[in-house]
C-alpha cells in the first residue's frame, strides 16, 4: 500500500505506511529506503539521511546497505547524496560501479568517462562496463572510442542487450548509416518487445539526418507502446 500511495505522491500517507512497516521489522531494509525516499520528494532530506544513517549503523553487511542508500539517492536526483553513500562502500568493485552510474544519471560526462576507464583498468574482461561507457564517449564525442569499446564487448559478451545500439549510435553519429541500421536491427530482434529500442535507434538516425528511416523506427515505438508518444514527441 505504501508504494501505491508513493506512485500516486501522496507522500505523507506513504510515510505513515512505511513507517508501520518499519516499526513491525526493524531489520529489514526496503521500508526504511522507501521511507526516506519518500522524505526526499517531500522536500526532508534532512530527515531522510537521519534514518539512512541509523539504518547503515545496525547493518550487519555495510556495503550492501551503503549501496541500497546511493541507489535510492539516484532514484530521488540526490547525485552529492549518491555520491556521498557509495564513497562508504569499502570493496573497491563495488564502489566504482556505483559511482560511474552515478557519473552516467548525472553529467558532466567527462566524470562517467574517467569512471569507467578507471574500472577498466582494474577490470578488462567487464563487457558492461565497456558497453555503458560508449555513451557517455560519444556524449564528450570520443565517437572512435566508443565504437571501440561495443566492439570488445561484443567479442566479450556476443548478446550483451543495449551495446549493437551503442555501436548503431557511435556508427550513425559518423554517417555509416547502413551498418548502423544493421545494428538496429539485431538489436530489436535480442529485444523485440521494447519499445525503448526502436524510439532510440530512430531518434540516433535522425540526429544523422536520415530522417525518413528514424521516423519509420519511431513509429515502430508507438506502435509497441502508445505511451512513448510522450518521449518521442
Amino acid at each position: 500500500r505504501g508504494l501505491a500511495h508513493l506512485m500516486s505522491r501522496e507522500i505523507d500517507l506513504a510515510i505513515e505506511d512505511f513507517a508501520i512497516v518499519e516499526e513491525g521489522w526493524p531489520e529489514a531494509v526496503e521500508p526504511t529506503l522507501l521511507k526516506g525516499h519518500a522524505y526526499v520528494l517531500r522536500g526532508r532530506r534532512d530527515i531522510a539521511e537521519v534514518a539512512f544513517e541509523r539504518l547503515y549503523d545496525r547493518a550487519l553487511c555495510k556495503d550492501a546497505v551503503a549501496l541500497r542508500i546511493a541507489g535510492t539517492s539516484i532514484s530521488a536526483a540526490s547525485p552529492e547524496a549518491a555520491l556521498g553513500w557509495a564513497a562508504k562502500v569499502r570493496a573497491d568493485l563495488p564502489r566504482d560501479l556505483a559511482q560511474f552510474a552515478i557519473f552516467c544519471a548525472f553529467p558532466p560526462w567527462s566524470r562517467a568517462v574517467e569512471a569507467g576507464e578507471r574500472i577498466l583498468q582494474r577490470n578488462p574482461a567487464n563487457a558492461r562496463v565497456r558497453s555503458i561507457l560508449a555513451w557517455p564517449l560519444q556524449e564528450v564525442c570520443r565517437y572512435r572510442d566508443a565504437m571501440e569499446q561495443c566492439r570488445e564487448a561484443l567479442r566479450l559478451e556476443p548478446n550483451l542487450l543495449w551495446t549493437r545500439l551503442h555501436l548503431g549510435e557511435a556508427l550513425a553519429s559518423k554517417g555509416d548509416i547502413a551498418e548502423a541500421e544493421k545494428l538496429f536491427e539485431e538489436e530489436m530482434t535480442l529485444q523485440p518487445r521494447n519499445p525503448w529500442v526502436p524510439a532510440l535507434a530512430g531518434f540516433a538516425l535522425i540526429q544523422a539526418m536520415a530522417l525518413e528511416d528514424g521516423m519509420g523506427l519511431c513509429r515502430r515505438a508507438l506502435a509497441a507502446n502508445g505511451m512513448m508518444v510522450q518521449w518521442i514527441g
